[in-house]
């Protein structure tokens, strides 16, 4: 029985130190989108190279953190934007084991020139469903390639007489080690019409609940649909994003991206820098930190139980997001109707809870024995600023977490 558990390690002013970290580079380079991966077990990978014209930063950026070697590239796709820094890193010596890319050609004169001479040799076509291992207990999985379905063959873009956007081809993966989860799309699209197709919600299901969000298409408004949105249920959104005339990041993904989750940016629209370079680093197990700021892990808990079966736990509050007031309900024993509790003579010890973003509980809501049924309590939340807010309800040695939203 696997139940999502709020881990509640981390309070005010705890500062844990990191012994066997995951650190994730969200690297700067403007315009452009570049991740690097590095694994407990000292494999590394990274997604994209950023734009030509920032790979100086890239490789001074590298050199920093004395990274001259890579266990895996993976291109998401073939714009100039993705794939522009590769010919500069491994110009300043920095070698790569294995690349991994969608396959199909590409009509550009940096492709032919800055990118497919460059990996032919260590060149591997990415799969749908395949999983990377890092080591340390991080793994890679791929969730989309090439449309993931949607889209057939062959995958050109219209640029190269094909019929589709480059952007719908984008190879997504999720970073997973233990309960924490990372999201990295390219520049999946989330619309179908001004030349996109809409692949985020086909891909939804595949990704799943996710901590941070690595925000497609450095926020456009053709990408981070709300049903995608919905399913990822980000606590961190990160836009990569620079100077650039396509209004890139679009204010309503921003806003929409604001009501679930903490958003960071690399940069805005007119290329003055944000918050830079975000780095990620998390103990896979309770909590992770974005450029320092703490968070708590929502961990998959995988101990074996004989009390409770499966779907015995139930919680859901509404409105949601709210203003000050919301209605939590909640059920012991699978859906039972209201009123059912009354029939019941099996009494099991209940503890219902609010947490703040960092794992500090703020109120407790029940703290009692009750029989098996549906329940309903009324949160005041007037006295709280508003913020992302997380209900646990812990039954015997079960529980299940959901995220409530305060908007004033």
């Amino acid at each position: 029985m696997k139940l999502l558990c709020l881990t509640m390690a981390l309070v005010a002013g705890f500062s844990p130190a990191f012994s066997q970290e995951l650190t994730i580079h969200c690297i700067d380079v403007g315009w452009g989108d570049c991740t690097l991966i590095e694994s407990p077990s000292g494999k590394n990978m990274m997604v994209d190279t950023g734009r030509p014209g920032s790979s100086s930063r890239l490789v001074a950026y590298l050199d920093s953190i004395g990274v001259s070697h890579l266990d895996y590239l993976v291109t998401t796709h073939y714009h100039e934007d993705h794939i522009g820094g590769l010919y500069a890193i491994v110009d300043d010596g920095v070698a790569i084991d294995t690349a991994y890319d969608r396959e199909w050609y590409y009509c550009s004169d940096r492709y032919d020139e800055r990118y497919e001479p460059v990996i032919r040799d260590i060149r591997h076509t990415i799969s749908d469903s395949q999983v990377v291992d890092l080591g340390g207990g991080v793994a890679v999985r791929v969730v989309s390639v090439n449309g993931n379905g949607r889209l057939e063959p062959p995958f050109l873009d219209r640029q190269c007489d094909g019929d589709y956007s480059e952007n719908d081809f984008s190879v997504a993966m999720v970073v997973e080690c233990n309960g924490f989860q990372f999201f990295v799309g390219g520049d999946l699209s989330g619309v179908t019409g001004s030349g996109y197709t809409d692949i985020e919600t086909s891909v939804a299901p595949e990704v799943g609940d996710v901590e941070i969000y690595r925000v497609n298409h450095h926020g456009s408004r053709f990408s981070t649909n709300q049903a995608f949105l919905d399913s990822l249920d980000p606590e961190v959104s990160i836009i990569s994003v620079g100077g650039n005339s396509h209004g890139h990041p679009d204010t309503g993904v921003v806003r929409r991206l604001a009501e679930t989750s903490v958003v960071y940016q690399t940069g805005d629209e007119d290329g003055n820098v944000v918050d830079g370079d975000i780095v990620i680093q998390t103990d896979c197990e309770s909590y992770y930190t974005v450029n320092g700021d703490y968070y708590g892990v929502l961990f998959i808990d995988d101990r074996p139980t004989t009390i409770l079966p499966d779907d015995f736990l139930l919680l859901q509050n509404h409105p949601n997001p709210f203003n000050n007031t919301t209605n939590i309900t909640y059920c012991i024993g699978n859906d039972l109707t209201p009123g059912q509790e009354e029939n019941s003579s099996e009494f099991l010890r209940v503890h219902l809870a609010v947490y703040n973003l960092i794992g500090q509980e703020v109120e407790t809501l029940v703290e009692k024995d009750q029989s098996l049924g549906r329940y309903s309590i009324h949160w005041d939340a007037s006295q709280y600023p508003s913020g992302i807010y997380y209900s646990r309800l812990q039954v015997e040695n079960q529980c299940t977490t959901r995220k409530m939203t305060l908007l004033k």
